[in-house]
């Protein structure tokens, strides 16, 4: 479970970085609003998706293919040179 969320934190610093890389500062407060409305929303949808699929597959499966899907997320994120080299 820790490694779950130790490759979430490595996927979120680069999508962070991107964006404060790339936003104007007078529109920094807007944007980071609005990930973070998305966030919220998307949050119930998550937990519903996410006991649905405990039931299909169970735990230890869920928990293994999102941690590797989350450890894929940030590999590419961290690999982009788009992101690495952002002005």
């Amino acid at each position: 479970m820790a490694g779950v969320g130790v490759s979430t934190s490595f996927a979120n610093v680069p999508i962070n970085t991107l964006l404060q890389r790339t936003t104007e500062d007078s529109k920094w407060g807007r944007v980071m609003s609005i990930v973070n409305m998305g966030t919220m929303i998307a949050m119930p949808l998550a937990y519903d998706f996410i006991g649905f699929l405990l039931e299909q597959i169970g735990a230890v499966t869920l928990i293994i293919g999102i941690g590797s899907l989350t450890a894929l997320g940030a590999t590419a994120c961290f690999r982009s040179r788009e992101i690495m080299t952002a002005q």
